[in-house]
């Protein structure tokens, strides 16, 4: 996988390489590979100073900015630049398998299970 684009959150995963054309940040171009194995992925979603992902253990990880807990708010209010694990438990205090993500302005959209029947 390639990534390139605005980078100032370290949303992109990778270091930056240039600067935007837009204002004066951090920015990947030319494109670079991506260290994500692709085919280790049940999902991969980026928009909006923010990544999150999900392997094929069901386990979500995130990068960039979560100053306003769009990615969740389990995590700290700030930017990761490196990649953390989110992790969100059902009632009984179990962790949840995550299935599929969708990244938006602001907000992060999770499809999970609760690992339970019922859940």
């Amino acid at each position: 996988m390639k990534v390139a684009g605005y980078n100032k959150f370290s949303q992109l995963n990778e270091l930056s390489n240039n600067s935007s054309i837009y204002t004066v940040s951090d920015a990947i171009s030319p494109p670079v590979n991506s260290h994500l194995n692709v085919s280790s992925l049940l999902a991969f979603s980026t928009f909006y100073e923010h990544s999150v992902w999900i392997n094929k253990e069901g386990k979500a990880f995130a990068v960039g900015n979560n100053s306003d807990g769009r990615i969740s708010s389990t995590l700290p209010n700030k930017t990761l630049d490196k990649e953390t694990e989110i992790i969100i438990k059902n009632k009984n205090g179990q962790q949840c398998k995550f299935l599929s993500v969708v990244c938006g302005a602001k907000s992060t959209l999770y499809l999970a299970s609760g690992q339970n029947s019922n859940e």
